[in-house]
């Protein structure tokens, strides 16, 4: 793919229409990445000056809403689930809605006019009209396109708290959830990364379900292990497929300038994968706690919350149906078209993408045999650090904003 000018994707898309990353410095094009990106993260540190407090926690949710009318009664549609979700949420945060699929514009702005989500977005908006028209013909928009839109909304706080359009917050609670991620470990800071386990009601397998390097990311692994005496637990890789909750100033780093390479976005974009980004931002999230935050070495980058209390459900909705019928449809032309010379199987356009990460940041991104050293109830799993209760004298920020309120 061209990077200078009407980039093209094979199917004519123009890429130049789409909001991508500028070209890197020319002073710093000959560097290695790794060391480019954690450049950026001091000069970034110092001309971070809020104007003013931030606030504690961002709730995220990109949200596909229906092309089509759908002949089922009984699912739920994505916008019925995210009202039920702001409502478990209350207060404890404020939501910011993309919209990265509808029929148009139009169609979005009706949904951001709804009065439940009006009264708890303090953002809600969609993705340009370029991006619509490529979900519509088919095209999948990975999540590192879709996390740069929200980056000057969620400068504003501490904490992004991401949750996917077909996450059901009904039996989760966000207090002991909060207070887990911020004092398990306590004294020291809160992760990076944490995100809680997950119900899988539904076949799913793009969640990596029934993979024995990621079974650490579900409920049933953790009750045959431990009988729940464990609440948390330090990992080595955390999912963006279902909710997650991240730093607001690593995110910010790391979407600027980690995502940031161009063949990076546009290798993400044809081949409709970013699988790579789960592999790298952890050992990122590492190098950034030590030489940017100069954070103990004994702090824990990313945390996996364990506490029956805190999954999370996957549900079934009619827009993760309709996805479902269009990924099967997509199989076959792709089995059909195997002449043309475009054409990549599933797990090879993943690995065109993987390959992108690995060679942008060798000492980051995992390699292959070092996947199942990432799992905390693996045979290595005895390597990282559990906590089995959230620190009496720990304080959380959301709680001392609160008393200097009172005061």
């Amino acid at each position: 793919i061209s990077m200078v000018g009407m980039a093209q994707l094979s199917n004519g898309t123009l890429l130049s229409t789409l909001p991508l990353s500028p070209p890197v410095d020319d002073d710093l094009a000959t560097l290695n990445q790794e060391t480019v990106a954690m450049k950026y993260a001091f000069i970034d540190r110092k001309l971070r000056k809020p104007l003013h407090e931030l606030e504690d926690l961002l709730c995220v949710s990109f949200l596909a809403l229906s092309l089509t009318e759908s002949s089922s009664v009984l699912l739920p549609t994505s916008t019925s689930l995210l009202i039920e979700n702001m409502k478990v949420m209350g207060d404890r945060c404020s939501w910011a809605i993309l919209i990265y699929q509808a029929k148009s514009i139009q169609h979005a702005r009706s949904v951001c006019e709804n009065s439940d989500i009006r009264s708890a977005a303090v953002q809600c908006n969609s993705v340009s009209e370029a991006f619509l028209n490529l979900q519509k013909k088919g095209l999948q928009i990975p999540r590192i396109l879709l996390y740069r839109e929200i980056l000057p909304i969620s400068s504003n706080y501490q904490r992004l708290l991401i949750v996917s359009s077909d996450v059901s917050l009904n039996k989760f609670d966000p207090n002991e959830f909060l207070k887990l991620v911020h004092c398990s470990f306590f004294p020291h800071a809160p992760p990076i990364l944490a995100q809680p386990l997950l119900q899988n009601n539904y076949p799913c397998p793009q969640y990596g379900e029934g993979d024995i390097n990621h079974n650490f990311f579900f409920t049933s692994p953790w009750s045959a292990y431990n009988s729940s005496s464990t609440l948390a637990s330090a990992c080595g890789m955390i999912s963006q497929r279902a909710m997650f909750s991240i730093d607001g100033e690593f995110f910010q780093w790391f979407v600027r300038r980690v995502l940031a390479p161009r063949k990076l976005q546009l290798a993400a974009l044809r081949y409709e994968s970013d699988i790579g980004l789960e592999r790298t931002w952890c050992v990122a999230a590492r190098a950034f706690t030590i030489n940017v935050l100069r954070l103990h070495k004994g702090h824990v980058p990313c945390l996996i919350i364990t506490s029956k209390g805190t999954s999370v459900q996957l549900t079934l909705t009619v827009e993760q149906e309709q996805l479902q019928k269009l990924i099967a449809q997509k199989k076959i032309q792709l089995v059909t078209n195997k002449t043309n010379e475009n054409y990549r199987g599933n797990s090879d356009r993943e690995r065109a993408v993987l390959q992108q990460f690995k060679e942008l940041y060798p000492n980051w991104c995992l390699k292959d045999n070092a996947m199942e050293y990432t799992n905390p109830i693996g045979e290595v799993g005895y390597s990282f650090k559990k906590s089995k209760r959230a620190h009496r004298r720990c304080v959380t920020q959301r709680e001392l904003q609160k008393i200097h309120k009172a005061k």
